[in-house]
């Protein structure tokens, strides 16, 4: 896994809320095409990308996007869906083609990295089951410019429900409308009320 190993660097690849919380819809979609893909050529076999068997991304590239917004008819998948994979399986395949080979130390290093990226994904998992049933809390906003919003809110705490589909907040108060995710909340942005603090 490309991931640097610098704390800070690793701040600069913010794989979930640059990349996944971007597009949720469009990396469900590509998986499902993984897997029917996979279901397909490599019948009975563990979900894994062949990719000896297919490596002209380029050109599939292309000839899915003269199609895009059609369903192909071999698999019911949106040409631009394949689009989408072929892309990313081209980009991948022109990384790992610059990478230089992996040390011993930077191998370990990689392995301690998917563990904080696994321990995190845990995390969120057992944060979101519990406040599945939570809806409306109280949030301090302590740091209204680093959440992009009006100073008139430094401080100020706000009513908020709770989506767990997209494990954030949605706060609706006074003439505003906006989100606190679980980046403004782990970096201190703002903060959950008690009911003990708020009484």
């Amino acid at each position: 896994m490309s991931l640097p190993t610098d704390s800070m660097a690793r701040k600069g690849t913010p794989v979930f809320y640059g990349f996944l919380n971007y597009f949720p819809d469009a990396v469900a979609e590509v998986a499902r095409l993984s897997l029917a893909a996979n279901d397909k050529h490599n019948p009975g076999e563990p979900l894994h990308w062949s990719k000896e068997k297919s490596n002209d991304h380029a050109d599939c590239l292309v000839r899915h996007l003269l199609e895009h917004g059609e369903i192909d008819p071999d698999d019911g998948f949106s040409h631009t869906v394949k689009v989408a994979w072929r892309a990313m399986a081209l980009l991948q395949m022109e990384l790992e083609a610059k990478a230089e080979p992996k040390s011993g130390h930077d191998a370990i290093v990689n392995s301690a990295i998917n563990k904080v990226f696994e321990d995190e994904y845990e995390r969120r998992q057992q944060v979101t089951a519990d406040r599945a049933e939570e809806h409306t809390v109280q949030i301090r906003i302590n740091n209204a410019a680093r959440m992009g919003l009006t100073s008139q809110l430094q401080g100020v705490v706000v009513p908020g429900t709770y989506d767990p589909k997209w494990m954030r907040y949605r706060s609706t108060f006074a003439h505003y409308d906006f989100r606190i995710t679980p980046h403004d909340l782990a970096e201190g942005h703002a903060e959950l009320v008690t009911p003990e603090e708020q009484s």
